[in-house]
C-alpha cells in the first residue's frame, strides 16, 4: 500500500459505545466525520439502553454491522458497571464481525468535547475530572496542539482526593489558561463551589474522533483481550494510551 493511501477501512463506518459515566451515548462516524450521535437518558441503565440505541442509529443510516470498519468503546476511567457493559457489548460486536476494537480515554474525550463548546487555544490546558466510587476523582491533564487542535496528555492521568485535585488545578492556573470539564467538579461542591463546567460527561462524538485517530494510526485492540482501565492511587497506576493498545496489526 502506498504511504499516501488511506488505512484499510479508512473510508468506512465507525460505531461508538460511550458508557463511562451515568450519561452514556452512541455515535456513528463515516471516514472520520461525525454523522449522528444519540445521548442516553441519565442514570446507569446502559445494560438496557446502549445496544438498542446503537441498533437504532445504524438503522437510521442503513448501515449493517458487517459494514463497520471498527468499533470504539470507553476505555476508562469511569463507572465500573458502565465500562464493563460497554466493553462487553463492543467486544461481542467486534468479535462477531471480525472488526478491530478501539478503547478511548474518557478523560481525553471530555477534553476534546469541551473544545467543541468553547475556544481552547493552542497551548492552553484542560483539566478533566470524573468522580470515582471511593470519594476520589479521576484527573486528566491535557494541553492542546495547534494543527489540528487536539488534546495531548500534559501529565499522567491519576486518581486523587478532591482536595489534591483542587490544589493541582490551582498550580496550573497560576501558570496560564486552564479550562475545566467533567462531573467530578459537581460531585464535590464543597471543594469546587464555582459554577459547573460547560461539559460534564464524555460525548460519544468526541470519543469517536479520538478513536478514529487511533484507528488511522493502527492502534487496534484485540476484542478478546481488551479490558477497561481503572485508575488507582497506587504508584504507577496512571492511565497511559499505550495500555489500551493490546496489539498492533502488521
Amino acid at each position: 500500500m502506498n504511504s499516501s493511501d488511506p488505512a484499510p477501512g479508512a473510508l468506512g463506518w465507525l460505531l461508538v459505545l460511550e458508557s463511562a459515566t451515568e450519561r452514556g451515548g452512541v455515535a456513528l462516524l463515516r471516514a472520520g466525520q461525525l454523522v449522528e450521535a444519540i445521548d442516553l437518558a441519565p442514570g446507569l441503565r446502559h445494560g438496557r439502553d446502549l445496544l438498542p440505541a446503537a441498533e437504532r442509529l445504524l438503522k437510521n443510516w442503513g448501515v449493517r454491522t458487517t459494514e463497520l470498519a471498527a468499533l470504539a468503546v470507553s476505555g476508562g476511567p469511569g463507572s465500573y458497571t458502565g465500562l464493563r457493559v460497554g466493553a462487553m457489548a463492543g467486544k461481542a460486536l467486534a468479535w462477531a464481525g471480525g472488526q478491530p476494537l478501539l478503547g478511548v480515554s474518557s478523560l481525553a474525550s471530555l477534553a476534546l468535547g469541551l473544545a467543541a463548546l468553547t475556544p481552547v487555544a493552542p497551548g492552553e490546558e484542560v483539566v478533566a475530572l470524573l468522580p470515582s466510587r471511593r470519594d476520589e476523582v479521576y484527573l486528566g491533564h491535557y494541553r492542546f496542539s495547534a494543527h489540528p487542535p487536539f488534546p495531548v496528555e500534559a501529565s499522567p492521568s491519576r486518581a486523587l482526593s478532591p482536595e489534591e485535585a483542587r490544589d493541582f488545578i490551582a498550580s496550573r492556573v497560576s501558570r496560564g489558561v486552564v479550562h475545566l470539564a467533567g462531573s467530578g467538579f459537581t460531585a464535590f461542591p464543597a471543594v469546587f463551589p464555582a459554577p459547573p463546567p460547560l461539559l460534564l460527561y464524555p460525548p460519544a462524538g468526541a470519543t469517536g474522533l479520538l478513536a478514529w485517530r487511533q484507528f488511522l494510526q493502527g492502534e487496534y485492540a484485540d476484542p478478546l483481550a481488551f479490558q477497561p482501565l481503572y485508575l488507582s492511587r497506587d504508584p504507577g497506576g496512571g492511565w497511559s494510551p499505550d495500555k489500551l493498545i493490546i496489539s498492533r496489526p502488521d
